[in-house]
């Protein structure tokens, strides 16, 4: 399936910075976040995700980062993607993408 945007995001903390670039990522396409276990629990204690519903969210496996990312690049292939990995548990993803020569856009935090 083809979507407009992804957006891969692994946070150390939800700070303002972030919160919007992820809230402009959503404004722009399709709404589909790409996250580890660690990031949605900081998310909910923050309040950030009842903001954001109607999204699909993903939550990869440590275990397997190289067969997740491609299951996902096979279900969802973006147009564009949006890139917060402060923790750089995504970093395998976010290299395939780049290799797909699908646009980035990354947070600066």
């Amino acid at each position: 399936m083809r979507i407009l945007a992804m957006i891969v995001l692994s946070i150390e903390k939800p700070c303002k910075p972030v919160v919007e670039f992820v809230e402009d990522a959503i404004a722009r396409g399709d709404k589909i976040i790409v996250t580890d276990r660690e990031s949605i629990k900081l998310l909910r204690e923050a309040g950030v995700l009842k903001r954001w519903r109607g999204i699909e969210l993903i939550v990869l496996n440590k275990r397997c980062p190289e067969e997740d990312s491609l299951r996902l690049i096979t279900l969802y292939t973006p147009v564009e993607a949006f890139i917060c990995d402060q923790r750089g548990s995504l970093n395998v993803l976010s290299t395939l993408l780049t290799r797909l020569n699908i646009p980035l856009r990354e947070c600066d935090v």
